[in-house]
């Protein structure tokens, strides 16, 4: 399975430049933990960080920092680890676990942002996949049963 048939397409964004008061709010909002930090190039966006709920508490409020001063731009991880959408789903939780992060802008080769791929997109995809295996014993237990009975 690869990245783009699971991703999120609808991913909450904010410009480099609004407060993390603004961007609190903004998650609050959408409830979200995450918005994906962009500059607009054309009719398009492109993903240049990350803010998170854990980077608001951990390099803001547990300093004591002013979120009313400090932007998106001063806390967002701008390391990105980012998914093509033809990456195979697997490999690509394998290398978010290697970086220590849970989710990942889906991105095309000029680095558009097209969405965004989660560990819970993944965990659904397997949750999905169990479920069917579980119902198929169900339905061969039933079949067999039903076939011993026709024999008596």
């Amino acid at each position: 399975m690869n990245v783009e048939k699971l991703a999120t397409k609808r991913v909450v964004t904010v410009d480099g430049s609004v407060t993390i008061v603004d961007a609190a709010n903004e998650m609050r909002n959408q409830h979200v933990g995450v918005l994906i930090v962009t500059e607009e190039i054309g009719a398009s966006i492109r993903a240049v960080g990350v803010i998170t709920d854990r980077d608001l508490v951990v390099s803001v409020i547990a300093l004591g920092l002013d979120p009313k001063i400090l932007t998106a731009g001063d806390v967002m991880s701008r390391d990105l680890l980012v998914a093509s959408p033809g990456d195979d789903a697997s490999a690509t939780i394998q290398r978010m676990r290697l970086a220590g992060v849970r989710r990942v802008p889906v991105v095309d080769d000029l680095g558009l942002l097209l969405g965004l791929f989660t560990l819970d997109d993944y965990l659904d995809h397997l949750a999905l996949g169990l479920r069917e295996v579980t119902n198929l014993i169900a339905r061969e237990e039933e079949t067999e049963e039903q076939s011993r009975l026709a024999f008596h």
